[in-house]
């Protein structure tokens, strides 16, 4: 039986080296597949800015809410998106460890930014071909325009967030992942994007044909019209926030010419050129980019629920009485003891009245977590 059995083996080897057997998973394309044609590339290109903002806006599993109160800018006593986790005093490190209790959260922006890289990368390496044209100058330079401008805005979140990232670059082979990288080069990749993204639309501005800029308006939906002009603004003001956002300590956040990593005086020319006036995104349930998490988190604003409140240590700071500076003058570990401290202020945001109270009921809810968790 087990001579039969390796005689069976043999045949079928036999069989196999004299045919090649290439089966196709049409629900898994090749990128040569998917970018077949021209109104195939910039269908995928326009679709996935949607795709980037999802991961930092909508939904579950985002980044934001537990970053908004290690910064200051929110209090909240939830575990959604683990912000009670980052509401300690003083506030704890950012854990990234595997099974850490934000690991979905830390997962997705990561993930999805990532991807956004590697198909931004994808297209501009079909664009970059001997001889390939989407139908015209002004196109072509529209679609390396958007396709750097992604590559840019993903490596610069990554950045921003993470330790280290993979600098996904046109060329790159399917199976490659890419070696990873510290975040100060993550972040040059990204500058280095803007920059490009920049260069080519000022090249579509005075390209010859169709198809040119402004950019299609579900590309970045939005009631600004992205001429290149406006596209080259709004550009450079990315640029300006990542440059001035990349340091992580007092040290790197020094100017360049003392030592630390920030050139304070580009990000002055960066954000000076940058967009002038609001800049929005309309939200769709439908056709995206979605607002679905914020939606729910900004509208316990209103409501004075517990998914949005102001920290006092924040708000205290409109107190004309003394009492918040006395407050914030105790050491950390003692400064619960009291229950309330009074506020008296002229500010008309706040309730009027030198004997008032004027902390609201979300806030004395966050003083009475600080109690808590204080020692």
């Amino acid at each position: 039986m087990r001579t039969l059995i390796r005689y069976g083996v043999l045949a079928v080897s036999f069989g196999l080296g004299a045919c090649q057997l290439e089966v196709k998973n049409p629900n898994a394309p090749a990128t040569e597949q998917v970018l077949a044609t021209p109104a195939d590339v910039e269908s995928l290109l326009g679709s996935y800015y949607k795709r980037w903002h999802g991961a930092m806006y909508s939904g579950i599993n985002n980044v934001w809410g537990m970053l908004n109160v290690q910064s200051f800018e929110n209090y909240s006593s939830l575990a959604n998106e683990a912000q009670n986790a980052r509401a300690g005093i003083p506030r704890p490190a950012n854990d990234n460890t595997i099974g850490n209790i934000a690991e979905s959260n830390q997962k997705r922006t990561y993930f999805v930014h990532a991807e956004v890289a590697r198909i931004a990368s994808n297209i501009l390496a079909q664009l970059n071909k001997t001889g390939y044209s989407l139908g015209s100058p002004a196109r072509d330079f529209r679609s390396k325009a958007f396709a750097e401008f992604l590559r840019g805005i993903s490596l610069g979140y990554l950045a921003l967030l993470y330790d280290s990232a993979a600098i996904n670059s046109p060329g790159m082979a399917g199976d490659d992942y890419g070696a990873l990288f510290g975040y100060r080069q993550v972040m040059d990749s990204a500058i280095a994007a803007l920059d490009r993204a920049a260069a080519y639309a000022v090249a579509g501005a005075a390209a010859t044909g169709a198809s040119g800029f402004p950019l299609p308006s579900d590309w970045i939906p939005s009631s600004t019209s992205f001429t290149s002009a406006e596209f080259v603004k709004l550009a450079r003001s990315y640029n300006a926030r990542f440059r001035a956002n990349v340091a992580r300590n007092p040290a790197e956040r020094k100017d360049i010419s003392a030592g630390g990593i920030v050139n304070w005086a580009q990000v002055i020319i960066e954000a000076q050129n940058g967009i002038t006036v609001d800049h929005n995104n309309i939200t769709s349930t439908t056709t995206g980019p979605n607002k679905s998490w914020i939606g729910s988190y900004m509208a316990t604003v209103a409501s004075g629920g517990v998914w949005h409140q102001m920290t006092p240590f924040i708000i205290g700071m409109a107190d004309e009485s003394g009492s918040y500076a006395s407050w914030i003058a105790e050491p950390i570990a003692s400064r619960g003891s009291s229950s309330v401290f009074l506020m008296v202020t002229s500010d008309q945001r706040f309730p009027q009245g030198a004997a008032s109270r004027l902390l609201d009921h979300s806030v004395q809810r966050g003083i009475d977590h600080l109690q808590a968790i204080l020692p």
